[in-house]
């Protein structure tokens, strides 16, 4: 028996979010989902244009972050831009495409807002609608700054933020990960004493699964909770990073990553450290092993 492309999502009191993976959309098929649209969306033509001219070269690939979404009523509540210019440019090319959504979510999911995110979240369902989109968006931030400039290592550049509808497709494609996540962020916010946000323990976590999931897993719960250190250089930002907490001048964002991400370096070739320490003036952003 082939097996179904259609995965369903349940959540409380609401009908089941589906979603179909990897459908080829061809310019017939986007024109049809086109003519299921009933709301006055403002059409960017650069956009169009752009997304027309990748299909076109054979620059537009799979998966793109972001979802075709239709609301309960099976109106086409996002993805235009890729179906105008799938008509435009005669090319076809593969989405992933989540019916189900409450109507109102239209309203919002163009939005980068953590309240419009969460607005969303909310409206389709998801339990920690809260958590999720600053969770998500950090993981991205994260991914996208490391990834950056692979070739000249690690440059720390300003990466463009998830939209509303990015952000809920990242979760709806790996929904029971990012609940783990969640769960375990939330938890170990609270066994760090609220040191450091649940939003970056989740992001954080998120990224260097993706790497080791065993040694992501053991890394924060030795950060975060204390348990089975089994490097000094654990112990030195922990105590760092609580002094930090308590501190008037506290680390830029960015500086306090580096030296996570350092650490979690230094842990995984178990190096010798004398002193946990970053200097940017001197050093390039650490990329994570």
């Amino acid at each position: 028996m082939k097996k179904s492309n259609e995965v369903k999502i349940a959540y409380a009191d609401a009908e089941p979010i589906k979603i179909r993976k990897k459908v080829l959309i061809t310019p017939e098929i986007a024109e049809k989902y086109l003519a299921m649209s009933d709301k006055n969306r403002t059409i960017r033509q650069n956009f169009v244009e752009r997304y027309a001219n990748d299909m076109t070269n054979g620059d537009w690939y799979y998966p793109t972050g972001e979802n075709i979404h239709f609301d309960t009523n099976n109106h086409l509540i996002n993805g235009h831009h890729r179906l105008l210019a799938c008509k435009k440019s005669g090319a076809c090319f593969f989405s992933d495409i989540a019916f189900g959504l409450h109507p109102e979510v239209f309203k919002i999911l163009d939005t980068n807002a953590v309240r419009g995110a969460a607005d969303a979240y909310k409206l389709a369902g998801v339990k920690y609608y809260a958590d999720a989109p600053a969770i998500i968006q950090n993981y991205h931030l994260i991914k996208q700054n490391m990834t950056a400039d692979s070739a000249g290592g690690g440059t720390f550049k300003r990466r463009r933020r998830l939209t509303s509808s990015q952000s809920l497709s990242f979760y709806f494609n790996n929904q029971t990960f990012w609940e783990a996540v969640i769960t375990s962020a939330k938890l170990r916010y609270s066994r760090f004493g609220k040191v450091l946000p649940s939003s970056l323990i989740g992001g954080l976590y998120a990224f260097l699964f993706h790497i080791d999931e065993v040694a992501a897993d053991s890394f924060m719960k030795q950060l975060c909770e204390g348990l089975d250190v089994e490097h000094d250089v654990i112990y030195a930002l922990r105590n760092k990073l609580i002094d930090d907490n308590k501190s008037y001048r506290r680390m830029t964002p960015k500086y306090r990553l580096a030296l996570i991400l350092k650490t979690w370096n230094i842990w995984r070739t178990k190096s010798p450290v004398a002193k946990l320490m970053f200097t940017p003036e001197k050093e390039e952003f650490p990329v994570a092993i």
